[in-house]
């Protein structure tokens, strides 16, 4: 049985989701890109959201190459269209990719707030990355 903290949580999420910038699909540019049915923009034919994609290729660095062989279903010319698509539709891109940045930052505070093991993993590595302190 839902409380009421769990439907005012999905409430704020369905409006999150309901004002999450629409990506011009349609575009000619786009020919490798979808909504789901469930509203995920994904590559047509796979199971890989766009956001993941362009995550690794903006702010990790990924290459083409490196973008293929983590993503194998997909080829190099189709991660170039990817890329173009996302060239060509710069302005609206980021802002999906900031408001879905958004969403799992709303998605991530209330797991941590239901499940205080939310997040262990990453305390974890922070207690190895700074030489085993107790004190995290």
């Amino acid at each position: 049985m839902a409380t009421q903290v769990d439907t005012d949580y999905f409430a704020q999420l369905d409006r999150l989701y309901a004002s999450t910038p629409k990506l011009p699909l349609g575009d000619p540019n786009a020919p490798l890109v979808q909504c789901d049915e469930k509203g995920d923009v994904r590559v047509k034919d796979s199971r890989v959201h766009l956001y993941l994609i362009l995550e690794d290729y903006l702010e990790h660095g990924a290459t083409l190459e490196d973008l293929h062989e983590r993503y194998t279903s997909l080829t190099v010319e189709e991660f170039a269209k990817i890329i173009e698509y996302y060239e060509n539709n710069k302005k609206i891109v980021d802002e999906y990719l900031a408001h879905n940045k958004l969403v799992c930052s709303f998605v991530d505070s209330w797991m941590s707030e239901i499940n205080p093991q939310h997040g262990l993993r990453d305390r974890l590595k922070a207690r190895l990355t700074n030489g085993g302190s107790q004190n995290e």
